[in-house]
């Protein structure tokens, strides 16, 4: 009788060591992801760069640079990020010097994100990204995913 409940015991407690580690991926996702990151992309033509800066008590920053035939523009953006679960990100932006290009109140949606080493990638409205790590922040001050 008492290996019966021992047993029983035992699967319980592993499917819900199992269960949380689902829902509490490792430490190092929410780690990897404070510092400051960089994209390069096209969108209709217009090149542009955006560096973000993702701080530990879940700030968020970024300027965008945009150039086409020979102009250049530059505008900026804060808001707050948090994690929705263990490969969605979410930034909100509350803030903006360029109310045309990135208006207060947008919520940015990043699904499947992974990191590989100094790479993050993830989907942003159905198209792959990736943005490239250009200066570390402090992995030991961060908020992890839930």
């Amino acid at each position: 009788m008492m290996s019966r409940v021992l047993i029983r015991y035992s699967g319980w407690l592993g499917a819900l060591l199992f269960l949380c580690a689902l829902a509490c991926p490792p430490r190092i996702l929410g780690g990897d992801l404070v510092g400051q990151w960089r994209w390069e992309g096209k969108r209709d033509g217009v090149r542009i760069v955006t560096v973000s800066r993702y701080h530990p008590d879940g700030g968020y920053e970024a300027t965008i640079t945009a150039r086409w035939f020979g102009l250049k523009k530059s505008f900026s953006c804060a808001g707050q990020w948090k994690w929705e679960n263990a490969k969605t990100l979410l930034v909100e932006i509350t803030e903006s010097s360029g109310e045309n290009h990135v208006p207060v109140g947008t919520i940015y949606r990043m699904d499947a994100f992974t990191f590989d080493g100094n790479r993050m990638r993830y989907r942003l409205d159905g198209v792959e990204e990736s943005e490239t790590r250009i200066e570390p922040g402090d992995p030991g001050s961060t908020r992890t995913p839930p």
